[in-house]
């Protein structure tokens, strides 16, 4: 056990597996590059951030959605890592919930509407250019993709998972994206428009592929509605097993799960570690479930257990 502290330590370059240390990944050199698509159906352009692993071959594909008033700048932390990892990031900016947007119709049934929209219309330019034979996606293996977000951007990424909005919204069409193989979730909630207790199994039972979740003890409300970071742990509670996951993380904040830079806040000391928590964490799930690497799923077994009093780990 102390050697898999040791390996799994904020700092350690991997995690342990079960039977014995998993040998360090390698490490891309990654490419940032700015861009936009535009989607000539809604008039709409989209700035993205792509980071690409520089060597990887049949890399698998993340889109990154940020939250309320961020930026293609936002996920940063995580992000990185993953790409370091070997996988395509695609950062995705939604205009009218973004950095621009100030007005309280940003944070609107509208906009989260239109959130859904952007991510199937990415996923279907994604398999344009790749056809297409756009440089930046030469090695993506977009049969591999995976969905990630903070904030609205985590209620962005359970819709798309298979989340119900319910019957009025969906208006027969449900936002779920089968082109998605696994979904992670920064600091989601239970808040919707229909958020009944009652209806929770409903909601959230819906969502058969991986998902992890991410928050922490101090997860709390940003937006003044009333919900604490324990409300954050609802939807994983009422998914279904397998491969469901949930990491706490003590004193991990709203902001911090933001992915600096640019927090609205100042840096505080234990925030390094609540990092490389995350980083660990979150590289292993996309591992076991998009690079079906079994070592992975080995670390995700083991992680409770290394994680001791920093935080919990749960499975199902």
């Amino acid at each position: 056990m102390l050697a898999l502290v040791m390996l799994c330590a904020p700092g350690a370059q991997g995690l342990a597996a079960g039977s014995g240390s998993r040998a360090v990944a390698v490490s891309f050199v990654v490419v940032a590059t700015d861009t936009a698509w535009y989607d000539a159906q809604r008039n709409r352009s989209l700035p993205l951030k792509l980071r690409v692993p520089q060597g990887a071959r049949d890399t698998p594909v993340i889109l990154f959605s940020h939250g309320l008033g961020g930026s293609r700048e936002s996920g940063e932390a995580w992000g990185s890592h993953w790409a370091a990892a070997g996988y395509l990031v695609l950062h995705i900016q939604h205009p009218g919930s973004d950095s621009a947007a100030n007005s309280a119709a940003a944070n609107s049934l509208q906009q989260y509407l239109v959130r859904i929209q952007d991510v199937h219309f990415i996923l279907d330019d994604l398999a344009r250019r790749k056809i297409a034979d756009d440089p930046l996606l030469a090695h993506a293996d977009l049969t591999r993709v995976g969905i990630s977000g903070h904030s609205f951007g985590a209620q962005t990424t359970l819709a798309v998972s298979g989340m119900r909005l319910g019957d009025k919204l969906e208006n027969g069409v449900r936002p779920f994206d089968a082109r998605i193989r696994a979904a992670l979730a920064f600091s989601p909630t239970a808040a919707g428009p229909e958020s009944a207790e009652s209806d929770y199994p409903r909601r959230f039972g819906a969502i058969r592929m991986p998902f992890m979740t991410v928050t922490g003890t101090e997860d709390g409300d940003s937006t003044s509605r009333g919900y604490p970071w324990e409300n954050r742990q609802i939807p994983y509670q009422h998914m279904p097993p397998p491969d469901k996951y949930l990491l706490v993380l003590k004193g991990a904040d709203h902001w911090l799960y933001g992915g600096p830079p640019g927090m609205p806040r100042g840096t505080r000391g234990q925030d390094a570690a609540i990092i490389r928590w995350t980083q660990l964490a979150t590289t292993a799930f996309w591992d076991a479930h998009l690079k079906n690497d079994m070592s992975a799923r080995e670390q995700l077994d083991v992680f409770a257990d290394v994680l001791g009093t920093a935080g919990t780990f749960s499975q199902k």
